[in-house]
């Protein structure tokens, strides 16, 4: 029984063995199949920490060489544009230096001002088309100030709320009114007359966007008590709606038409302010009664405000105007009168749109995975200064005319030609310095793959010698087991034998 007690131990401890080997050996699989040593943060905590930072730190990096890639295609896009400009002048001064010489007539002049003039097009239209991702590197950074508007000379006050659009040009403009204003109004089809003796009462829903409300007409009431009960509901229910019995004379809103000009007295509901969006609707209960209206709803909605800017028709919400397309550059311009004008001349909008402020294109490319990396790329516009559209010896007035112009614009055309270089030279070194940064950033994210690699990845070399180690030691723990188990076996067969041929057995029966 003792050998028997330590076989049974020995195969325990050798099993024990075996497992441990496997597990060793699935780990070292595991390395050698994902390449990493790290594959989880239990396997090096503080490994794995400063792996994952210069994982990051790399990707920065190589993000960081793309931003500054993108830097410089947007500088060669840029100087491809300076270098089309320089062309251009090239050929103007050569323009200039024939028309300035003596043996033309201004008549010979003339025929070379067609070339200058489509030039400087060509020359402008670089300036402005040249985009990359939708900036202008050429044409620099424009602000825009917020106009003015004068309305001094609007009756019969000053608007609130005056506003422009980009599309509004500075001048001045006519206001006149056609027509103002006005508030919804319904009337009765029939004049109003109270209910007979013991008619059943009429239920009036009386509605506009804000609500509606019900009143009950009957016939203890006169028309006088209709309009009480109606204003005092339509009033506690906040429905913008008022009531009354008309004579001959109730005028509309305009001032002029008349609703009732025979004196019939009918039933008339208005809104309580002017605007297309006020709208007052009425239904009853019945077929038809005294009250002038039906089961069939009837609904009327106010005007706004018509008439025209420089002789186009406006659109108005209100008594807020807007100039349609058209108005003689006065599309988009919008203002609120304080109160409503009357009809006829309003007079007239004074818009002052002030220029474009410009300054320098700027750009900051990222370049490495700081905050703080940056590099500021500045490229100074191209439509100030000796390149502006007006103003004396600029390329806007630029002329071959006569002698005197040729001579003259030799001179701008060489500030034009020293102001273009001087921008293509700024931009060649931008150009330069980005191209040290690429080399530094792509330079630096291989330094930071390789020690992440170093920290993460597994030793192949090593990891292949452990696998063999811990396939021989599982081979031999196997054999181990299998050896054990052999004597085990003999020495419980030779147990039993030695049982069967003891004299203590008893006969079999």
């Amino acid at each position: 029984m003792t050998a028997l007690l330590d076989f049974s131990a020995l195969s325990a401890f050798s099993l024990n063995n075996l497992r441990a080997r496997e597990s060793s050996f699935a780990d070292t699989v595991s390395r050698m199949s994902s390449g990493l040593r790290l594959i989880t943060a239990g396997d090096d905590i503080a490994a794995h920490m400063m792996s994952v930072r210069l994982d990051n730190r790399g990707r920065g990096w190589i993000e960081a060489s793309r931003n500054i890639q993108n830097g410089l295609s947007m500088l060669q896009t840029a100087e491809g544009g300076m270098a089309s400009i320089l062309d251009a002048f090239g050929r103007m001064r050569e323009l200039a230096i024939e028309a300035a010489n003596g043996t033309y007539t201004n008549t010979d002049r003339s025929m070379i001002q067609p070339e200058l003039e489509a030039l400087r097009t060509f020359v402008y239209d670089t300036v402005d088309t040249t985009e990359f991702n939708g900036m202008k590197p050429l044409a620099g950074n424009a602000s825009f100030a917020a106009p003015t508007i004068d309305l001094s000379l609007v009756l019969p006050t000053t608007g609130a709320n005056p506003l422009v659009t980009a599309a509004t040009q500075s001048g001045t403009y006519a206001v006149v009114i056609d027509q103002v204003g006005q508030r919804g109004a319904l009337i009765g089809v029939t004049p109003a007359v109270a209910l007979g003796a013991a008619e059943p009462p009429t239920i009036m829903t009386i509605s506009s966007q804000p609500g509606s409300v019900n009143v009950a007409i009957t016939d203890a009431m006169t028309t006088t008590d209709w309009i009480t009960a109606i204003n005092g509901a339509a009033a506690a229910a906040g429905i913008g709606v008022t009531a009354e019995i008309t004579d001959n004379t109730t005028l509309l809103d305009d001032g002029v038409t008349q609703v009732d000009p025979g004196n019939d007295g009918y039933l008339l509901f208005r809104t309580a302010a002017a605007g297309s969006d006020k709208l007052v609707s009425v239904v009853t209960n019945k077929f038809s009664d005294g009250t002038g209206f039906s089961s069939a709803a009837a609904s009327a909605a106010g005007i706004d405000m018509q008439g025209t800017i420089e002789g186009t028709p406006f659109s108005a919400f209100g008594l807020t105007v807007t100039a349609g397309a058209g108005s003689n550059g006065a599309d988009g311009l919008s203002f609120t009168f304080a109160a409503p004008p009357p009809s006829g001349p309003a007079g007239t909008v004074t818009v002052v749109v002030p220029p474009a402020v410009v300054s320098d294109f700027t750009h900051v490319v990222q370049m490495a995975p700081n905050s703080l990396d940056e590099h500021l790329v500045t490229i100074g516009s191209l439509t100030t200064g000796v390149m502006a559209t007006t103003g004396p010896n600029t390329l806007g007035t630029l002329s071959f005319a006569t002698q005197q112009d040729a001579v003259d614009g030799i001179g701008t055309l060489d500030a034009l030609i020293q102001r273009v270089s001087a921008e293509r030279a700024r931009i060649g070194a931008h150009v330069s310095a980005l191209q040290v940064e690429l080399t530094n950033a792509i330079g630096s994210a291989a330094v930071a793959g390789s020690a992440e690699g170093w920290i993460a990845d597994a030793d192949m070399a090593v990891e292949a010698t452990t696998m063999m180690q811990a396939q021989l030691a599982q081979q031999v723990q196997h054999s181990v087991l299998q050896a054990l188990h052999a004597q085990s076996n003999a020495s419980l067969e030779l147990m039993v034998s030695m049982l069967a041929s003891s004299p203590l057995q008893a006969p079999a029966a």
